[in-house]
């Protein structure tokens, strides 16, 4: 179902190992690319390096990995209804959230929210969490880097 995605990368969405910090992995565009090398001191040998798609710098760099990520999921659980209300709903928040606030703060919200999932997945298999925003983080990650944009008040 996922030619473009690596098996043992799709092991680890069904596992609930793979964290927000690895989901460049599910970006087709990091194959599409010609690989770039950095030099690694230690082993003193040229490695391929994935470090532009680690660096998360816009909304767009996550959503096309968990549009991947969810659909995955979707995939391998159809007995879980309401999985892809919940997971919509999560990429409904990010969208919300990054058209007002700081890239920076909606992209640790992410991260800690996206981990908590996880987590929680891989404890009790619940994924209905993802449908609703963690007030906590919001209040600490999110509510004090509110963006200011041309015309608003």
């Amino acid at each position: 179902l996922f030619p473009d995605i690596d098996p043992s990368t799709i092991i680890a969405v069904l596992s609930h190992s793979l964290r927000a910090r690895d989901l460049y992995l599910l970006d087709p565009r990091v194959q599409e690319t010609k690989p770039t090398y950095t030099f690694n001191g230690f082993t003193s040998t040229f490695e391929p390096s994935t470090a532009k798609f680690r660096e998360y710098s816009t909304l767009d760099s996550i959503i096309i990995p968990l549009h991947n990520y969810f659909a995955i999921l979707m995939a391998h659980h159809p007995e879980a209804h309401g999985l892809p209300v919940f997971l919509m709903s999560y990429l409904t928040q990010l969208q919300l959230l990054a058209a007002d606030y700081d890239w920076h703060a909606v992209l640790q919200y992410h991260t800690l929210f996206f981990n908590r999932r996880i987590r929680e997945m891989e404890a009790n298999g619940s994924f209905s969490a993802w449908s609703a925003p963690d007030v906590g983080l919001l209040c600490t990650d999110i509510y004090p880097h509110r963006t200011l944009h041309r015309g608003t008040l």
